[in-house]
């Protein structure tokens, strides 16, 4: 969102096996049973994304199916192994529901892990260790509209785990650990610079970690947008507050962790039964890193891939954003990598599940027209989007200052930019902020400047898996 615009809103637009323990996004240090063994698939969408591909240890290469269900790939480890652990490492095509199972004959097969929820990303899945010669993942559900895509399918013996993942120093010079770009459209060579990978098996895995890591108000010291927006970010403790913020209530705190994500909430605040805009009385876990890069584009003079993988179920007139922005700002230089928000603008033309959004620049060139979101959606062939399940939301800016925004792998925006004051060329230069707007209803947007109960935000949330910074 501008942070001082406001035309371009105004549109019309679980494990289920006895014995099986499932890590997110860490890895296996013993020997990969399946790198450089047979592989045998079901159908390849394409015949650059062979079988081959997913188990060659190289993550910029994968295999992807056809985009039906159900789909699967299977390893012959050439001989009887001890077989206890795999690690699927998914490309944004993933599965939903699916099972491991091992054979020794590649043609009766026995069921070692089964879900329905899958997670996508990296899943680590470990079970009671058994001989086999064959393993095979079968894709039951996809995830997305797409096939099901593995940049890797690797096999162990046991789930003996590497040393962990690490946040970064945010510079080529002192980087994080941790794995490369979901998507191989945004090429190779990158290095990650800043790793948040948020939950309790993450590098980010309690308040403690965010309170190293993040603000709780933008970078020019609010905890509004100034006061544009209906709820106001409340800080974890007094220590961590700016002048002025309210702090969560222990017993309802607008931040909680689980295994493998940040789940951030919104609650009523001073025991309001009613919740309105122009009363903030909504508190949200919106942050901010304190890492920034100093400039953007040419004048940083290194590409950046920022990629955030989020869902949420949402109220209405709920506010969502991923955005870039300097420490000064005068119509840009800002990139929203995606915004979305619960508007109502009467006759049922309403968004408050977040199926429509948009992703626009201020300043700067762009080549997608999203006055309507849906229109804007539909030309680069997105006609439905559920909000409920992770999408990865990416920004790729280049040293030559173009720009391009990623939803899973696909290209929804495009264009130039200066990183400078308004964007503009020869312009003063700013540094580079990554912004997670977590919040609710606006001051200035009339579709959400609406009151309503405050019951209305119970079992709704924001859920952050990770987010990375990259740069080549």
């Amino acid at each position: 969102m501008s942070r001082r615009r406001l035309a371009a809103v105004l549109v019309t637009a679980v494990a289920t096996m006895a014995g099986v323990l499932v890590v997110q996004q860490s890895a296996y240090a013993a020997t990969n049973l399946a790198q450089g063994r047979p592989v045998t698939v079901s159908s390849t969408d394409d015949a650059s994304n062979a079988a081959a591909n997913a188990v060659d240890g190289n993550t910029s290469t994968r295999w992807s199916s056809a985009y039906s269900d159900p789909q699967w790939i299977a390893v012959d480890l050439g001989s009887a192994q001890t077989v206890g652990a795999v690690t699927l490492r998914w490309e944004v095509a993933y599965g939903r529901s699916y099972e491991i199972q091992t054979s020794n004959d590649g043609h009766t097969w026995t069921d070692r892990y089964s879900t329905t929820s899958g997670a996508g990303g990296t899943e680590n899945i470990s079970f009671t260790p058994v001989s086999a010669r064959y393993v095979r993942m079968y894709g039951t559900a996809r995830a997305t509209i797409y096939g099901y895509s593995l940049w890797e399918f690797e096999v162990y013996s046991s789930g003996t785990s590497s040393p962990p993942e690490t946040v970064g120093g945010g510079s080529l010079s002192n980087p994080a650990v941790g794995p490369g770009p979901s998507s191989s459209v945004y090429g190779t060579g990158y290095t990650l610079i800043k790793n948040w990978d948020f939950g309790t098996g993450g590098d980010v895995k309690n308040i403690s970690d965010m309170n190293s890591e993040f603000y709780y108000h933008d970078q020019f010291g609010t905890i509004g947008n100034g006061t544009n927006y209906g709820a106001i970010t409340l800080a974890p403790d007094a220590a961590d507050a700016i002048s002025g913020q309210p702090v969560e209530d222990p017993n309802n705190k607008v931040r909680q962790f689980t295994s493998d994500s940040l789940k951030t909430t919104l609650v009523p605040l001073n025991g309001a039964t009613t919740v309105s805009p122009t009363q903030h009385n909504v508190g949200n876990g919106s942050f901010m890193p304190k890492f920034a890069l100093p400039n953007g584009g040419a004048l940083l003079g290194h590409d950046i891939l920022w990629e955030t993988r989020v869902r949420y179920v949402t109220p209405k007139y709920f506010w969502f954003s991923l955005w870039n922005s300097g420490n000064q700002w005068n119509n840009g230089a800002e990139f929203d990598v995606v915004e979305s928000f619960g508007y109502d603008n009467g006759g049922g033309n309403t968004n408050f599940d977040g199926r429509y959004w948009h992703a626009d620049p201020v300043g700067g060139t762009s080549t997608t027209n999203y006055s309507n979101w849906a229109t804007g959606m539909a030309s680069h062939g997105i006609t439905s989007y559920d909000a409920t399940q992770y999408h990865t939301w990416s920004l790729l800016y280049k040293k030559d200052n173009t720009y391009s925004f990623y939803v899973d792998g696909i290209q929804v925006q495009s264009g130039t930019m200066n990183w400078t004051l308004s964007g503009v060329a020869g312009g003063q230069p700013v540094d580079f902020h990554f912004l997670f707007d977590a919040g609710w209803g606006h001051t200035q947007v009339a579709s959400v400047n609406h009151s309503m109960p405050a019951s209305d935000l119970a079992g709704t949330y924001y859920e952050f898996d990770y987010s990375r910074v990259y740069e080549r």
